[in-house]
């Protein structure tokens, strides 16, 4: 598989270094610090959650996505279904 250059969500572009694959999902990077997370789950489930980098150096998951990091997105405007079929169009998109 290539090297994935840059992944689009919503409005905005997220060049190589800005985000990371995992296996169940892409962390997104601003400044070297995780701020959000694409869940891709093995129950096909595909959606956003708020995550940050706590003193024990363990990333935090949230239940939801925090307005702000809708904003970082380029997700504002969209609705929690428009989230989740933009996420399910990157994972199948990073999949091929």
């Amino acid at each position: 598989m290539s090297e994935i250059k840059q992944i689009q969500v919503g409005t905005k572009i997220f060049p190589t270094g800005t985000f990371k694959k995992r296996k169940w999902g892409i962390l997104f990077l601003e400044n070297d610090v995780p701020f959000a997370y694409m869940v891709a789950n093995k129950y096909g489930e595909r959606f956003f959650v708020t995550c940050s980098l706590h003193d024990d150096n363990r990333i935090h998951y949230m239940y939801g996505l925090a307005d702000s990091d809708k904003e970082k997105l380029g997700l504002a405007d969209f609705t929690f279904s428009q989230e989740r079929s933009e996420a399910e169009k990157i994972w199948e998109n990073l999949s091929k």
